[in-house]
């Protein structure tokens, strides 16, 4: 039996109008040496880090955009601050549980 790491990797961009957040993530096994699946890995990691969010070019839309993420922004910080907790236990819980459920799958290959 071999010993299952589950990989992720986050990449954050910042954007005029979102931000955004990649994750990637993939198994390894100890020991086994897979050079398609490196590849893989590297060319996707090139291609994330290569993104870049769109800019907008008209100024008037851009000062309505940034004055709606401002009240988007302070919106979201209200709901996360009533919510934050659970909504970070019940995610952490899920996490948990695929992590768990990745390395069964992983042990019974």
């Amino acid at each position: 039996m071999s010993d299952a790491t589950v990989n992720m990797i986050l990449f954050g961009f910042e954007g005029e109008i979102h931000d955004y957040l990649l994750t990637m993530r993939y198994i390894t096994i100890q020991g086994e040496i897979d050079v398609v699946l490196e590849n893989d890995i590297l060319t996707l990691k090139s291609l994330i880090e290569s993104f870049s969010p769109t800019a907008v070019i008209d100024q008037d839309r851009n000062q309505i955009m940034k004055n709606a993420k401002h009240v988007a922004d302070q919106q979201f910080n209200n709901w996360i601050s009533a919510n934050g907790k659970e909504i970070f236990k019940t995610q952490l819980y899920f996490e948990i549980h695929k992590l768990r459920m990745q390395i069964l799958i992983a042990q019974k290959s």
